[in-house]
């Protein structure tokens, strides 16, 4: 998809303390050197599965990685003009404070929520609900005491969507699609394959269990992630 970006817009990160990500955040702040580029990773796992006297596996769905937004970006000494990382406001930083925000922002646990913020990227077109899965800081330039005037940042920010918006999404209700499902404590693996494929054909948890190549499949340990093929009527 094209990006558009107005010349004088910059990439923002605003942090929210809840996924919902509602209301104005508890702080946003904004570069004034927009990173060159960036990349977005999609990402699908498969597990293989070859039948007996096959040379071949069939790849079967397993479940899809959440989306990776990398970006490199630049962070330069406040007293260089329109440079660095800056509050809305407009107020000129030092690097390390300006990398002490972002941190602050991004990477340091809320004690209030007991996890990282929630945090939502615009740019352009790029309106990206997730969180900062990494951060590596690299100084390049300093002052002649030894003071960071220029960094540069290469983060990776993972994907993050509400359970039940991601629900609606998938849409996943039908015996036709593919399903990974999670063994809870009391699962069978007759109830599960007759909640995934409906009572008509709850006798194929048989069949489940050869294609997960499961010996014991009458004890399922919680935790367990169990594949159901679609099924082919």
């Amino acid at each position: 998809m094209p990006v558009n970006l107005a010349k004088d817009e910059k990439l923002t990160i605003t942090a929210f303390t809840t996924a919902k990500r509602s209301g104005m955040g508890i702080r946003t702040i904004k570069v004034n050197i927009n990173p060159q580029g960036f990349s977005r990773r999609h990402e699908h796992r498969y597990g293989g599965y070859r039948g007996i006297n096959s040379s071949k596996n069939t790849a079967l769905y397993a479940y899809s990685l959440s989306e990776e937004l990398n970006l490199k970006l630049l962070f330069v000494d406040g007293s260089v003009q329109d440079y660095g990382l800056s509050a809305l406001s407009g107020e000129s930083k030092s690097v390390p404070d300006q990398i002490k925000e972002f941190i602050g922002t991004c990477y340091t646990m809320n004690g209030d929520i007991h996890e990282p913020n929630f945090l939502n990227i615009k740019w352009g077109d790029v309106n990206f609900d997730c969180k900062l899965k990494t951060l590596d800081i690299k100084y390049t330039s300093f002052e002649s005491d030894g003071r960071a005037r220029k960094a540069e940042l290469d983060v990776i920010f993972i994907e993050d969507i509400p359970k039940d918006k991601i629900a609606k999404l998938e849409g996943k209700s039908s015996p036709d699609l593919t399903h990974i499902i999670t063994v809870k404590a009391g699962d069978t693996l007759p109830l599960l394959t007759e909640k995934v494929y409906g009572s008509e054909y709850k006798n194929l948890y048989l069949e489940v269990a050869r294609v997960n190549r499961l010996d014991h499949f009458r004890v399922l340990n919680p935790g367990q992630r169990i594949f159901f093929p679609p099924l082919d009527k």
